[in-house]
């Protein structure tokens, strides 16, 4: 299936290139536009494609790629990337250029996987003060979903403010409360959202909240022991980097001082 579709796009590239001195530019462009939202509509309806598109969403890709991506550009740009790469590196040889294509086709998917855990590491502190407020909440008789929703006006992180937004928004709108909340945590790949939504469910169809904001607190001790520990990895990361460029300066100085100094003594003989 994937064949015929970029079969399809050369052999209207080719047949492009050969009416172009028979038909005006403008109605060339739009014959192209209109084949590509063509061949656009037919990729959205492959598996792969909803896959994708789902993936595109729990990793946060609007607020990364632009708000207009879909799984249609984000494989456009793996396809551009490794072409530039294939281009580029036929100059090297064909080995170079095959590993060249293959990196740099995957590279959307490594960036896109970094920045989302990126976005998990700037949310913690936010999502520990949603679980704390769910919990005073809760224990002064405000309802769950209401206490999440009204969460909403202390976040400061844009795509943790958005779900939360989206969520009481469908909520006021459909009240649909497993719906709701399994379209927000379907917008994080997170652990700890996940465990929220599904903590809220139970503790609406079991009616057990106590159990609810026993299970929210023992969350909140792992999230802070979690945060310390990544920040802590974070801090040695660092102190190790700086310690190696340290040690890279002094060994090109010594080296740069050796070179000089045999050069010295070959010009003295």
């Amino acid at each position: 299936m994937y064949i015929s579709i970029i079969f399809s796009a050369i052999f209207a590239g080719m047949s492009m290139y050969f009416l172009c001195g028979r038909l005006p530019p403008r109605m060339i462009v739009k014959s192209f536009r209109d084949y590509v939202g063509l061949a656009g509509k037919k990729a959205q309806d492959l598996p792969y494609f909803k896959q994708l598109e789902v993936r595109l969403v729990k990793k946060g890709a609007a607020y990364h790629f632009g708000r207009r991506i879909n799984a249609t550009g984000f494989m456009v740009i793996k396809i551009l990337f490794a072409a530039g790469a294939m281009v580029f590196g036929l100059m090297l040889g064909a080995i170079p250029a095959f590993v060249l294509m293959i990196f740099l086709f995957m590279l959307p998917d490594i960036l896109l996987e970094r920045m989302n855990r990126s976005d998990n590491e700037k949310m913690m502190p936010e999502i520990k003060l949603i679980f704390r407020q769910i919990i005073v909440r809760v224990k002064a008789g405000v309802y769950v979903t209401d206490a999440l929703s009204e969460c909403y006006f202390q976040l400061e992180n844009e795509r943790l403010k958005a779900g939360i937004y989206e969520f009481a928004t469908d909520i006021a709108a459909k009240s649909d409360l497993r719906q709701a909340l399994e379209d927000l945590s379907g917008k994080f790949d997170n652990g700890y959202m996940d465990f929220l939504c599904i903590a809220i469910l139970q503790a609406f169809d079991t009616g057990k909240v106590v159990d609810l904001l026993k299970d929210t607190s023992e969350v909140i001790r792992d999230m802070e022991k979690s945060y310390l520990s990544s920040k802590k990895t974070s801090l040695d990361r660092k102190v190790t980097f700086y310690q190696l460029g340290l040690v890279a300066a002094i060994l090109m100085v010594v080296i740069y001082g050796c070179i000089r100094n045999m050069y010295s003594m070959t010009a003295g003989i």
